[in-house]
């Protein structure tokens, strides 16, 4: 096969990087161009060659999208970022769809609204935990002891939009939330109506990242998330973005997260990255969907096993590709590592035993 020439968005950023090492670890011959709208992003890119584009609200950016394409000879495209996702779909332009392999329009949009997304599945009889949206500060002080588990639970607070835990709260209060939520409106550009409120959910976080053809999952893999990116400095303690993680195998969250896809789209097709969060019983809820893109943390589900990255190029290319067997390996355990100025480290729980020498001068 000749080299595949391949587009990928967000070139620079940490989920882009990692996908191109997945790429080039692949049985893939390929050339990787990144775009992205900085050029100090681009400038800590390592993909192969790089543009500089338009941001995706821009009337330019799908012009210059398939300019690059043009210039490149590009065999497939890799938007890597929702809203540039959600842009490309809704252009309906068949240069560019031809060569992606991407969810339908009506699921792109029903997932990165996440108030809406937990509104369908909840419809469908999943466990999702209970929100509401708010459109004006009346509706807060009515309804915000609704979701409250109990006097010793905070509400969970964040916006219906969008990724990294932004503008999430856990809050104990109406004062706060109105406080939390006021300060969003003031200094971020946002209205209390891209706020939603939730139950609180204290159980183990979750992520099931999958990849789908034609309402079948070819592949999931799922990582336990249980450390997190600068949670030290958050007023929520959490992230969507693991600094530890371990690869678990667990069938009750692969079986909910296949019900929730095929409950949204029975024709599902491309990458679907699912969070869930334990409820105070620790049975897993349904909290969002990140779609069409990979995570920051895909170097774990492209290095162990088989590599997603490289079987959704070869979807997206029309190859064959079979369902697999595998979802997450038990054995040997598997944990990623990340942190500022670091790369990923990935390693199995036998090597990180072995790469110390424990001191405890009071065990003789």
């Amino acid at each position: 096969m000749p080299k595949i020439n391949i587009l990928l968005t967000t070139a620079g950023g940490g989920n882009a990087n990692n996908l191109v090492r997945s790429l080039k670890k692949s049985d893939l011959d390929c050339q990787i161009i990144g775009t992205n709208i900085s050029k100090f992003e681009i400038a800590k890119s390592i993909a192969d060659k790089h543009y500089l584009i338009p941001r995706f609200t821009s009337k330019e950016y799908v012009p210059a999208f398939k300019e690059i394409m043009k210039r490149e000879d590009i065999d497939f495209c890799i938007p890597n970022h929702e809203f540039e996702i959600q842009q490309i779909v809704a252009s309906g332009d068949p240069e560019i769809l031809a060569k992606c392999y991407l969810p339908a329009k009506k699921t792109v949009n029903l997932c990165v609204d996440k108030s809406k997304l937990i509104k369908k599945l909840s419809e469908a009889g999943m466990n999702t935990p209970r929100s509401i949206t708010l459109q004006s500060y009346d509706e807060l002080d009515k309804r915000f002891d609704e979701m409250k588990i109990s006097d010793d639970h905070p509400v969970w607070c964040r916006l219906r939009r969008g990724s990294g835990s932004a503008g999430a709260a856990p809050l104990y209060s109406k004062e706060e939330a109105f406080f939390w939520i006021q300060y969003w409106e003031m200094h971020k550009n946002v209205s209390i109506a891209d706020f939603m409120l939730s139950e609180y959910l204290p159980g183990k976080d979750h992520h099931f990242f999958s990849l789908w053809k034609n309402g079948e999952l070819l592949i999931g893999k799922s990582i336990q998330r249980l450390e997190y990116v600068c949670a030290k400095y958050t007023i929520s303690g959490t992230s969507s973005s693991p600094s530890l993680c371990k690869m678990v195998n667990d069938k009750d969250v692969c079986d909910v997260c296949i019900q929730c896809v095929k409950a949204i789209d029975p024709n599902a097709q491309g990458l679907f990255g699912i969070d869930l969060k334990g409820n105070i019983d620790d049975i897993p809820y349904l909290t969002e969907i990140n779609i069409g893109r990979f995570p920051r943390i895909n170097y774990i589900f492209n290095f162990v096993g088989e590599n997603i990255a490289q079987k959704y190029v070869e979807c997206g290319l029309g190859m064959d590709v079979s369902p697999s067997a595998q979802e997450s390996p038990s054995e040997p355990l598997y944990y990623l590592m990340r942190d500022f100025d670091t790369s990923p480290i990935l390693k199995d729980e036998s090597e990180i035993n072995s790469s110390f020498i424990a001191i405890n001068p009071n065990n003789t």
